[in-house]
């Protein structure tokens, strides 16, 4: 299985699992963030590179192959009502509404989105996404490191996907689809709220 780094505001955090019909963990340590470079992404990524590589070696994690989960700082998460409409390019349509908002160019954010439900506003029926954007240079930053130490990222995660997913285990069966439950992550920077339907998230703040 892949190795699983958690880069947070405060800590840098990575664990290995092997996986079953109950995961068990087999390494896992963290990296705190000191102060002197915490808010600033480039230095950041700087100590990363610096003291990243012992802390691999220190936990005895194995493989390089890696998956990733990006600080939810430096992730926007927002309900948006879309188009109901069959030849719609959601992805460009999002993307095209956040460069607007942001001032940026369209390819300079990474959206991911997932369905939510349709409502109707105006008299016309919609239908809203919840959607994830992630500054492109962001994440490029991260997989740059990572390379560096020639490892190869497989996945990148938003904060709220990897909230959800680390309980997907306890959500496998057709039945848990109808179980709602509220994620809550209280963290150095910020509080994370995920709602879940199953597995499918729902909402996120």
């Amino acid at each position: 299985p892949p190795i699983a780094i958690d880069f947070g505001s405060a800590s840098t955090k990575l664990m290995q699992a092997k996986l079953g019909e109950r995961p068990v963990l087999q390494a896992a340590a963290e990296l705190p963030m000191p102060d002197s470079v915490r808010g600033d992404h480039a230095r950041e990524v700087e100590y990363l590179q610096e003291f990243l590589p012992s802390l691999l070696s220190r936990a005895k994690c194995k493989g390089r192959r890696v998956v990733i989960s990006v600080p939810g700082s430096k992730t926007l998460v927002q309900h948006m009502n879309l188009p109901k409409l069959g030849d719609t390019d959601d992805s460009t349509l999002i993307n095209t509404q956040l460069s607007m908002q942001f001032g940026c160019p369209p390819d300079a954010i990474v959206t991911r989105h997932v369905d939510v439900c349709d409502v109707h506003r105006g008299g016309a029926t919609q239908r809203e996404v919840l959607v994830f954007a992630i500054p492109h240079d962001t994440i490029m930053r991260y997989v740059t490191l990572l390379r560096k130490m020639k490892l190869e990222v497989v996945g990148v995660h938003t904060a709220p996907h990897a909230l959800v997913h680390s309980f997907a285990h306890l959500n496998r069966q057709n039945s848990d689809r109808a179980v709602v439950n509220c994620y809550v992550n209280v963290g150095w920077s910020s509080t994370l709220v995920a709602i879940a339907h199953g597995s499918n998230i729902v909402f996120a703040r």
